[in-house]
């Protein structure tokens, strides 16, 4: 039960029928894949709870075809339904007109696009959502890839055009933290804009296998093993974190950095290694997940996340879960997750000697010891049921607001436009 109380003495709502829009699912890969899925897994698991306190009347998600599992759809109050797509312009027509069919014939009057951008102009960008509230969720690369921000990250002129157009024409923005929302106010308005943390589960058996072995490289047992695992661009910080462990290491034989990564920047982080000297206690392992990854939690006595914008760290809490001490970026969404020295010790990500100074305070067993048993509060703060329901009152309230407003339809970029239009006719 959440620590926010029984919902069923929450004020009773609006009747709801939501969609959910994603065009990226599991089998593949990522932290906004494997938070789809623990998001839908959980709903699924309270739905009978929720159902009634929330007048959910339906709820489903809308998938690419490419995920369908059974050739027939499931039907319910909890369904999926697929559509045809593919990443070119005919694709996206054909998605977008599918959609529309859909979303008409369940009479839906919430649609939540996973992502802002492609899921975002799907869920939002036509007219065959008027009448529903459009809400995009935002988990902070997104945004933190625009031109306007210097963060490695760049977006192509296409991609920045569609996460305009999403963002214009969407109703509620979900922030997956301060720091996203931080971001987002450069392109959205404050009011509009609802800070949610992601949720955790913690689940015995992953469901998101790799294909991988789960056979570690030869690293002894009394060897200190710092991990740390991402996409190799320059947003991680993974240059500045070799830089430190040249430093930390230079009179600890047995040290080991484990990169599991993979992207623009591997090649130059493996040419650094070699240049410091470093590259037989480093080793590159790709990207890895499932069973893999939980078998290097295990084994890692220190989880590193030095990135220069993180928008929650997901790796970080299942660190965490593992009993493995966390070393975060004392910036973006990493800062609001742990607090320095109660749960986890947090660095300046630009500074290779603060990221040393770090990885020698978590190399004293004591120290990590302390840190991991305090930061078991940190994965309380983030019970699925809590991001459900904040969801939930979102969804409740916007519709609400919609059903009694003059312009019910319209996302915030639109009535400023149509605001301006009828005091100044000259504009339009």
């Amino acid at each position: 039960m959440s620590s926010r109380g029984n919902v069923k003495e929450l004020t009773p709502k609006p009747a709801l029928k939501i969609a959910v829009l994603s065009t990226t699912f599991l089998p593949d890969l990522g932290g906004i894949q494997i938070l789809l899925d623990w998001q839908m897994k959980s709903f699924e698991e309270n739905f009978d709870l929720l159902r009634r306190d929330f007048n959910i009347q339906s709820v489903m998600i809308l998938l690419p075809k490419r995920f369908e599992t059974s050739p027939k759809e499931i039907c319910g109050p909890f369904a999926r339904k697929y559509f045809d797509f593919t990443p070119n312009l005919w694709g996206f027509l054909r998605a977008r007109w599918q959609i529309r069919r859909i979303l008409r014939e369940n009479e839906i009057n919430v649609i939540h696009g996973h992502n802002v951008a492609i899921d975002g102009l799907l869920a939002s960008y036509h007219r065959g959502t008027r009448g529903a509230v459009k809400v995009l969720t935002s988990h902070g690369g997104d945004i933190a890839s625009m031109p306007e921000f210097d963060y490695g990250l760049q977006r192509t002129i296409r991609g920045r055009m569609a996460t305009k157009l999403a963002l214009t024409n969407t109703d509620k923005l979900v922030a997956v933290g301060q720091a996203v929302k931080n971001l987002a106010l450069a392109f959205f308005p404050e009011e509009d804009i609802k800070v949610i943390r992601p949720m955790f589960l913690q689940e015995r058996e992953p469901r998101y296998l790799s294909n991988k072995s789960s056979n570690l490289p030869h690293i002894d047992a009394g060897d200190l093993v710092v991990l740390t695992l991402g996409g190799s661009r320059k947003i991680k910080g993974h240059r500045n974190l070799l830089l430190a462990f040249e430093q930390f290491s230079r009179n600890r034989v047995r040290t080991k950095l484990v990169i599991g990564a993979a992207g623009p920047e591997i090649e130059e982080i493996r040419a650094l290694a070699r240049q410091l000297g470093v590259e037989q206690k480093v080793f590159f392992i790709g990207n890895v997940f499932g069973s893999e990854k939980d078998a290097w939690f295990q084994r890692a006595d220190i989880y590193a996340n030095t990135s220069f914008f993180e928008a929650f760290g997901l790796t970080s809490l299942e660190s965490i879960a593992s009993d493995t001490a966390v070393l975060a970026s004392n910036v973006g969404g990493l800062s609001e997750t742990f607090t320095h020295l109660q749960d986890g010790f947090l660095v300046d990500p630009y500074s290779p000697s603060s990221i040393c100074d770090g990885l020698k305070y978590l190399a004293i067993a004591k120290n990590r010891s302390r840190l991991t048993k305090q930061a078991k509060e940190v994965l309380i703060r983030h019970q699925p049921l809590n991001f459900l329901i904040d969801h939930l009152e979102l969804y409740s309230n916007a519709v609400e607001a919609a059903s009694s407003a003059l312009l019910p339809t319209l996302g915030p970029g639109r009535i400023f436009r149509q605001t301006r239009s009828q005091q100044n006719p000259g504009l339009g």
